[in-house]
């Protein structure tokens, strides 16, 4: 008695119809029946490739969105590049990078914090960015996706545009690299 033959599940390849077509370049493609099983695997070796373009053939434009467009500028590429050939031009230079980033957001909402309250306000900023990462759990702070990378930059902003508000000047030019950040890696942060 041999195994059952695996019966193929229609909804397993409902996706599939969206994915027939043509790519961002406009050439045709051709794609076999397979189970349409999403990994950011793709994401993540597109990235890398974009990254390590920067010098060679540097882009011009952000990454390619899934609604037909490029986001508008390259600056996470750039931002990325240093630490990635650093590392040894491994995807965990990637990682690093983002990390590094992340860890300078965080630096600047627990100063903006301590600046304007106190040690009372710098300690519940600190627990609420601690639950807020550990919620989120480290994958998604490491990630070079856009919309996970930059979390904590959008949150920095946040807390620039407040302090700026309040009259310090100098939090204005901060504020405007990290919006100038945010609006060419992922368009819809801002």
């Amino acid at each position: 008695m041999g195994a059952k033959p695996e019966v193929a599940d229609p909804q397993r390849y409902l996706l599939l119809s969206a994915e027939i077509g043509a790519d961002h370049d406009g050439n045709g493609v051709v794609v076999v029946a397979r189970p349409v099983r999403r990994s950011f695997a793709q994401t993540r070796s597109v990235h890398e490739l974009r990254v390590r373009d920067v010098g060679s053939h540097t882009p011009l434009l952000g990454s390619y969105g899934r609604y037909g467009f490029n986001q508008p500028g390259p600056l996470w590429f750039f931002l990325l590049a240093l630490p990635y050939r650093l590392l040894g031009s491994h995807y965990s230079g990637l990682q690093v990078a983002v990390l590094a980033v992340s860890a300078l957001a965080i630096v600047q909402i627990l100063f903006i914090s301590r600046r304007r309250g106190g040690l009372v306000p710098l300690l519940w900023t600190g627990l609420l960015l601690a639950v807020l990462i550990h919620g989120l759990g480290p994958w998604w702070i490491a990630d070079p996706w856009e919309p996970r990378g930059l979390t904590l930059v959008c949150v920095a902003l946040i807390f620039l545009a407040f302090d700026a508000a309040l009259g310090r000047l100098a939090a204005l030019p901060v504020a405007a690299v990290a919006a100038t950040l945010l609006a060419q890696a992922q368009a819809g942060l801002v």
